[in-house]
C-alpha cells in the first residue's frame, strides 16, 4: 500500500529539527547517517532504552505516530532512522521476526534489493515487510534528492530476558521499564534481568 507524502510529514519535520549523527559503528553494513531508538538489547548493558532516546525524543514520538498508521499490527520495540544511508549487502542478524521498512523524502533511486533474488523494491511511501534477520538485503545508490527511511523492528532479546519476561509488546515494555532517577534520563534505565 502506498501512502501520501503528508503521512510522513511529522517525522520529516522532527528529523529536520534535530539531524541524526553520522553512524560509524555499522561500517560493515553501510555508510551515512543512521540511528536506533527504542528498547534495545545492548551487549554490555542489557535491555534498555537507546542512549540517544532523550536527545531525539521528538523523532521517537513522531515515529511511533507513523507506526500506528503504516504498520499498526507489527510487533516492534525499536526503530532505525536513516538519512541517505547506503546499506551494503547484509543480514540484520540481531532482528527477531518481521521488520517494516519505508522510505520517504524527495529522492530517486535507493531501492531496497533482496540480494539473493535481486528483487528491487521501491519503498518510497510504500512500507515493505520482511524478515530482515534472515534475508540478505542492500540499498541501490540514491541518484538524486534526500532519502529518509525508517525501519521498525524487534531485537532478538537474550534467552534470559525471554525466560523472565516473555515477548512483551512495546507498550508493555514501556510500562515495565523502571522510572529514571532524578537527574537521569530514560536512556539510563534498564530492565533488571
Amino acid at each position: 500500500m502506498e501512502f501520501d507524502a503528508s503521512t510522513f510529514q511529522e517525522l520529516r519535520d522532527a528529523y529536520l529539527e534535530k539531524t541524526i549523527p553520522m553512524y560509524f559503528e555499522r561500517h560493515n553494513s553501510g555508510k551515512g547517517r543512521s540511528m536506533s531508538l527504542g528498547i534495545l538489547w545492548r551487549r554490555n548493558y542489557g535491555v534498555g532504552y537507546s542512549r540517544l532516546q532523550d536527545k531525539f525524543a521528538g523523532i521517537w514520538t513522531a515515529a511511533r505516530n507513523l507506526a500506528r498508521v503504516i504498520c499498526p499490527s507489527l510487533d516492534w520495540t525499536c526503530l532505525a532512522i536513516n538519512f541517505n544511508y547506503q546499506a551494503k549487502p547484509h543480514i540484520d542478524k540481531k532482528n527477531d521476526g518481521v521488520s517494516c521498512v519505508v522510505g520517504f523524502g524527495d529522492y530517486e533511486g535507493g531501492e531496497l534489493v533482496l540480494t539473493d533474488t535481486d528483487e528491487e523494491i521501491n519503498i518510497r511511501h510504500r512500507p515493505y515487510f520482511f524478515k530482515a534477520g534472515e534475508t540478505q538485503h542492500h540499498v541501490k545508490p540514491i541518484t538524486s534528492g534526500t532519502r529518509l527511511s525508517i525501519v521498525f523492528f524487534r531485537p532478538r532479546y537474550t534467552e534470559k530476558f525471554r525466560a523472565k519476561y516473555g515477548k512483551p509488546s512495546l507498550d508493555e515494555m514501556i510500562q515495565m521499564m523502571p522510572k529514571p532517577e532524578d537527574g537521569k534520563g530514560w536512556s539510563s534505565v534498564q530492565l533488571p534481568c
